[in-house]
């Protein structure tokens, strides 16, 4: 390579750097560099890179493949150029070979393509020759070339690895094709969280572990913050009471993603309004409320729920957020467990455990509704009693 500046680097970057090359078995020259890691400019900054080709270099096509690697040796980006040296008397410098004739033999480029590895299943491809009035045919994946003019597409294209050529034709001469190589990936990623905070706690500290297959790199984020590369474990310290949510998305080279997420409460004694505690909710056959709202109208079908207002009785007001109640399980028909959400987004995690016949409770802090409400559901048929005890 040439020596090469950047405006903000001058002093790093002035000296010329050696890149040494060996020869495959294929007869290809293969070298590489190395960047520092982490880069010492911002990672926008244009690069300008210049090959020379040493005065004397054999007659003939030369074909350029320049691959941006990322840290775990995965494609960033790609791009394929060719190059023809011939003798300065034919071309007198110029782009292209020349023939005997002293014409120029035509010579396509391809100015525009898909990314090396992308979820696409669409490719648009620019290309252009050497020569005024060419004609160009294509292939795709080996198929029989065909007359065509740039742009052209490809639509339907499946999962894998494709290739993409293109030659020019003039005056009766036909020159090298240029190629494009890519992969089109469209299989998303799967990330899982393997541990992570109680759905109730007290402790201001969480740390997630999580196991992401297929990605290129993982993102976390932790209450809508901005996503940022993360590994596992991943830990946070100093969270304020309230509901808290952590997010984790795997991301893979092509842009396919999958996210995970996990919510909980950290929840603190001194914000705990203490009231009654007073019966809100008694689904068995006849019985009423102390505040006449709720009267009971038999067993809840497994499988449903039940909502129960809660602000604005028993002193819980119009605007509390969360409440501390306590939910009992009476006269279950099978085993099972019942679950008090929010009536929205359905918890992964079970409230209350229970075997058929007994009657069992467990105390819950459970976020409310937008309209102030929560529910209960139960995979087994029973009856259901919810007592109020406090409220955030």
């Amino acid at each position: 390579p040439e020596p090469f500046v950047l405006p903000t680097q001058v002093g790093a970057w002035s000296e010329a750097v050696p890149m040494s090359f060996t020869l495959d078995s294929s007869g290809d020259l293969i070298g590489s560099w190395p960047l520092v890691d982490p880069l010492p400019v911002p990672y926008d900054e244009l690069i300008t890179w210049s090959l020379n080709v040493a005065d004397g270099a054999p007659i003939g096509l030369y074909t350029i493949t320049v691959e941006m690697l990322d840290g775990f040796d995965t494609a960033l980006s790609a791009d394929v150029t060719e190059v023809e040296i011939a003798p300065a008397a034919v071309h007198g410098g110029g782009d292209g070979g020349g023939d005997d004739d002293g014409t120029l033999a035509p010579v396509a480029t391809i100015t525009d393509g898909p990314s090396f590895v992308t979820n696409e299943t669409s490719a648009i491809f620019a290309f252009e020759a050497n020569v005024v009035d060419a004609e160009f045919s294509c292939t795709l994946d080996g198929s029989a070339a065909a007359a065509c003019s740039s742009p052209v597409t490809y639509d339907g294209l499946a999962d894998g690895q494709h290739t993409f050529g293109v030659e020019a034709t003039a005056v009766g001469k036909a020159g090298a094709a240029a190629t494009w190589t890519w992969t089109v990936d469209t299989v998303d990623p799967s990330i899982s969280i393997l541990t992570a905070p109680d759905s109730e706690t007290r402790s201001t500290d969480a740390t997630f572990t999580f196991d992401a297959v297929g990605a290129a790199t993982v993102l976390c984020s932790m209450d809508g913050a901005p996503l940022d590369r993360c590994t596992s474990p991943q830990a946070y310290t100093g969270l304020t009471p309230g509901l808290h949510a952590f997010t984790a998305a795997a991301v893979d080279s092509a842009g396919n993603y999958a996210t995970a997420i996990h919510q909980w409460t950290i929840v603190s004694d001194d914000l705990i309004v203490t009231v009654g505690p007073e019966r809100l909710a008694d689904t068995r056959t006849g019985t009423v409320t102390p505040d006449g709202m709720f009267t009971g109208s038999g067993p809840i079908t497994g499988g449903t729920s039940v909502e129960v207002q809660i602000a604005g009785r028993a002193d819980v007001p119009l605007d509390a957020t969360a409440v501390v109640v306590n939910v009992a399980i009476v006269g279950a028909q099978a085993d099972g467990h019942a679950t008090v959400y929010d009536c929205g987004t359905f918890p992964p995690t079970s409230s209350v455990n229970f075997q058929a016949g007994e009657t069992t409770s467990n105390e819950v802090i459970v976020e409310l509704s937008p309209t102030g409400t929560l529910c209960v559901f139960t995979v087994a048929t029973a009856d259901i009693i919810v007592d109020v005890a406090g409220h955030l």
